[in-house]
C-alpha cells in the first residue's frame, strides 16, 4: 500500500512554507509508522513469517523494518511517499483473499485507523503552532 500526501498552501513566506514541508514530512513518517506497527499487530498469525516480513519504505531507497522504526528521528525525507508492505509472499493474498481463502485484512484497517485527512491536518496545525 503506498501513501502520498499533497499539502497546497497559499501563503508564499519561504520560512513559513518550509516549516509546513518538516512538519508534513514528520506528520507522514509518524503515521507510516503507526500503520505498520499495526499492521504486525493485526497480521494473522500461523508461523509468525508475514509479521516478521512486514516494513515500511519512506521514500525510495529508505526501507525500514518495523522493529526499527522506534528509533528513527533523523530521517531525511525528500518526498511525501511512504509505503507498508510484506515481503513473505502471500501478505497481498491474507488481505485480500483468494477464491479458496477469504480475506483477513490487516494493513487496510490499519491504514484506515491511522491515515485520513482529518488526522493529518490536526496534526500539521499542532506541529505548526509549535514553530510559530
Amino acid at each position: 500500500m503506498k501513501l502520498k500526501v499533497q499539502v497546497i498552501s497559499r501563503i508564499r513566506d519561504k520560512e513559513f512554507s518550509d516549516a509546513m514541508e518538516q512538519a508534513a514530512k514528520k506528520i507522514l513518517k509518524n503515521i507510516v509508522i503507526d500503520i505498520g506497527n499495526d499492521s504486525v499487530k493485526d497480521s494473522p498469525f500461523d508461523t509468525g513469517n508475514n509479521r516478521r516480513s512486514i516494513a515500511i519504505q519512506i521514500n525510495r531507497g529508505v526501507g525500514l523494518t518495523v522493529e526499527e522504526n522506534r528509533s528513527t528521528t533523523g530521517l531525511d525525507i525528500e518526498k511525501f511517499q511512504a509505503a507498508v508492505f510484506s515481503t513473505s509472499g502471500y501478505g497481498g493474498f491474507l488481505e485480500t483473499g483468494t477464491r479458496r481463502m477469504r480475506a483477513r485484512p490487516y494493513m487496510n484497517p490499519a491504514r484506515e485507523r491511522h491515515f485520513n485527512e482529518a488526522r493529518f491536518a490536526r496534526d500539521l496545525d499542532r506541529e505548526l503552532r509549535k514553530g510559530f
